[in-house]
């Protein structure tokens, strides 16, 4: 196995979208395939509707708690304003994937701000990022009649770049152990279902 020195995975969601999950989905999945991996997360004001964030490093020369901005060599965007807001950790090399489908936050319910455009958001992103990929990993969710496993989708999508030095098996072998029993089924139709969405992207 070659030795991996360094790749920072950042997931960026809101509370309740799953994020810490698939965060502690990749470091056991890397573990066993024998990297040594950091996991940190940090928390919006509320568990569910603040904004969550998961740093994954993995590799040799990996020290610090947090992915030092511009230094994120994937970004996982549950969320489209949510990959907007931790832009700033994106290296010049980086790989993003986002999710399109919009959370939208009660001050734009409230009209006291405004959502910005997806296309404004994947525009800006592919300025700062080498290769940005969009689905709508909730359809696709829903699609197996699980709209929780919208996270599961983007796992899949995230093992479907092919940047992760785990195997696809393995990943999917942990997310298993991961969720419940009675979800399993869906969960392996999500996870496949992110892998294909990128292999059309």
């Amino acid at each position: 196995m070659k030795e991996i020195q360094e790749l920072n995975v950042l997931i960026a969601g809101i509370g309740g979208q799953g994020n810490i999950l698939c965060s502690r989905v990749i470091a056991s999945a890397a573990l066993k395939q024998g990297h040594r991996v950091r996991v940190a997360d940090t928390l919006g004001g509320a568990q569910r509707g603040g904004c969550v964030s998961s740093h994954i490093q993995i590799g040799s020369r990996v020290f610090g708690p947090l992915i030092p901005e511009g230094r994120a060599d994937i970004l996982v965007g549950f969320e489209p304003v949510e990959a907007l807001r931790a832009a700033k950790f994106l290296s010049p090399k980086a790989t993003a994937i986002v999710n399109s489908r919009r959370v939208v936050p009660s001050d734009v319910k409230m009209g006291k701000a405004r959502y910005p455009d997806l296309e404004v958001i994947v525009g800006y992103l592919k300025r700062l990022a080498e290769s940005v990929y969009v689905l709508d990993a909730m359809a696709l969710a829903e699609k197996v009649e699980s709209p929780v496993s919208m996270n599961i989708v983007m796992l899949g999508a995230l093992a479907g770049v092919g940047k992760l030095p785990i195997q696809t098996d393995l990943l999917r072998d942990t997310m298993l152990e991961w969720v419940p029993e009675r979800t399993r089924e869906h969960n392996i139709k999500a996870f496949d279902l992110g892998i294909d969405a990128i292999a059309r992207a």
